[in-house]
């Protein structure tokens, strides 16, 4: 029961940080200005949003997807953010959860700082398709800290590897499918995971990204129709590895 409470605290606490950010960064892209204004607007109206409107998930739910004032559809950035947040929330709460010796205030406070980070990354890569090389360098620079600045081969040779890929896949799209945003999130991915446990990560982010396709496929019926920001995908397959990385490999490796 105790789990299942953390976890639902987890999830709630995730949508309030993807709102917030998606706030911001609506305000970073749009004008800086923006910082300064105190309450949130309705982009099309420009009507001051109440406190009704600005609860995660619930007041896109409850309004139908339109603004309550102009009628407008909101985007659907919106609330998928917010979900993909919550769920990455869970993700690494679960994954805290079942790494007690995580468990002392200053990895606890790195960790949580990471993954404001990645939620960061996640709802701006939704809302834009950008991976700001600032928020790249601030989550390297947390893992050296949780690392201890471990610059070991394996950890050097992930981020080589790692960065390859990207770089490879960049050239073979013509410089369109993949963003240098994307390699600078190898960077840290690489580091992070260290080889072999990187290539299993960009595997489960690929396996994501399918899944996610196929289910807008579907959806879609003729196919698809729209860009998919390829990061949130990275980012779950970073989490998924970084905590249960070794055990997968083993497993398998196991069953061989």
């Amino acid at each position: 029961m105790e789990i299942v409470i953390f976890l639902l605290f987890a999830f709630v606490f995730g949508l309030v940080m993807a709102s917030f950010f998606g706030s911001l960064s609506f305000r970073l892209e749009t004008d800086k200005k923006y910082l300064l204004k105190k309450r949130s607007f309705c982009p099309s109206c420009k009507h001051v949003l109440s406190y009704k409107d600005l609860i995660p998930l619930f007041s896109y739910l409850s309004v139908g997807g339109k603004c309550r004032y102009c009628k407008k559809k909101i985007s659907f950035s919106y609330p998928i953010s917010e979900i993909t947040a919550g769920v990455l929330w869970v993700f690494f709460a679960y994954g805290l959860w079942s790494h007690p010796t995580l468990w002392n205030n200053q990895l606890i406070i790195l960790n949580v700082l990471l993954l404001l980070v990645l939620s960061f990354l996640t709802v701006i890569d939704i809302f834009y398709y950008i991976l700001p090389h600032e928020l790249n360098a601030v989550a390297l620079v947390v893992l050296l800290i949780i690392n201890n600045f471990d610059l070991s081969p394996f950890r050097l040779w992930g981020v080589v590897v790692a960065v390859g890929f990207f770089l490879l896949l960049w050239v073979i799209t013509k410089f369109k499918g993949i963003g240098l945003g994307d390699v600078g999130l190898a960077v840290w991915m690489g580091y992070g995971l260290g080889l072999p446990v990187v290539i299993l990560g960009l595997m489960l982010s690929f396996i994501y990204g399918a899944v996610f396709g196929v289910g807008l496929m579907i959806k879609n019926k003729k196919g698809m129709k729209q860009a998919v920001p390829f990061g949130p995908f990275l980012v779950f397959g970073f989490v998924t590895a970084w905590f249960w990385g070794e055990v997968i490999l083993k497993w398998y490796v196991s069953n061989l």
